[in-house]
Protein backbone atom coordinates (compact mmCIF):
# COMPACT_ATOMS: atom_id res chain seq x y z
CA UNK A 1 0.00 0.00 0.00
CA UNK A 2 1.62 3.36 -1.15
CA UNK A 3 1.80 5.81 1.53
CA UNK A 4 -0.74 8.51 0.32
CA UNK A 5 -3.55 6.14 0.42
CA UNK A 6 -2.13 5.55 4.02
CA UNK A 7 -2.38 9.39 4.87
CA UNK A 8 -6.06 9.63 3.16
CA UNK A 9 -7.21 6.64 5.41
CA UNK A 10 -5.88 7.94 8.74
CA UNK A 11 -7.89 11.16 8.07
CA UNK A 12 -10.68 9.72 7.07
CA UNK A 13 -10.67 7.79 10.25
CA UNK A 14 -9.75 10.61 12.56
CA UNK A 15 -13.05 13.10 10.58
CA UNK A 16 -15.34 9.71 10.94
CA UNK A 17 -14.02 9.85 14.96
CA UNK A 18 -14.71 13.62 15.66
CA UNK A 19 -17.98 13.52 13.36
CA UNK A 20 -19.54 10.57 15.85
CA UNK A 21 -17.88 12.32 19.03
CA UNK A 22 -19.37 15.90 17.77
CA UNK A 23 -22.80 13.51 18.02
CA UNK A 24 -22.61 12.29 21.27
CA UNK A 25 -21.61 15.14 22.75
CA UNK A 26 -24.35 17.28 20.94
CA UNK A 27 -27.10 13.94 21.96
CA UNK A 28 -25.76 13.81 25.45
CA UNK A 29 -26.23 18.41 25.83
CA UNK A 30 -29.40 18.06 24.55
CA UNK A 31 -31.02 15.42 26.95
CA UNK A 32 -29.01 17.19 30.17
CA UNK A 33 -31.06 20.20 28.86
CA UNK A 34 -33.91 18.59 28.35
CA UNK A 35 -34.37 16.76 32.01
CA UNK A 36 -32.28 19.12 34.17
CA UNK A 37 -33.70 21.74 36.39
CA UNK A 38 -33.11 24.41 33.54
CA UNK A 39 -35.70 22.98 31.69
CA UNK A 40 -37.78 23.09 34.57
CA UNK A 41 -36.84 26.88 35.74
CA UNK A 42 -36.87 28.52 32.07
CA UNK A 43 -38.74 26.64 29.13
CA UNK A 44 -42.17 25.40 31.26
CA UNK A 45 -42.82 28.72 32.65
CA UNK A 46 -42.29 30.53 29.51
CA UNK A 47 -45.04 27.77 27.99
CA UNK A 48 -47.20 28.52 30.93
CA UNK A 49 -46.79 32.05 30.50
CA UNK A 50 -47.83 32.37 26.90
CA UNK A 51 -51.01 29.73 27.55
CA UNK A 52 -51.66 32.13 30.42
CA UNK A 53 -51.43 35.08 28.27
CA UNK A 54 -53.96 33.06 25.31
CA UNK A 55 -56.52 32.56 28.17
CA UNK A 56 -56.56 36.20 29.10
CA UNK A 57 -56.54 37.17 25.63
CA UNK A 58 -59.86 34.88 24.67
CA UNK A 59 -61.40 36.28 27.60
CA UNK A 60 -60.97 39.24 26.93
CA UNK A 61 -62.01 39.35 23.40
CA UNK A 62 -65.51 37.10 24.88
CA UNK A 63 -66.24 39.84 27.26
CA UNK A 64 -66.17 42.56 24.40
CA UNK A 65 -67.86 40.72 21.76
CA UNK A 66 -70.54 39.37 24.73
Amino acid sequence: MNPTSNVVRICFEALDTLFKSVLLIGFAAYNIVRYSNLASEFIRPAMRESAVKRTNRYKREKNLHG
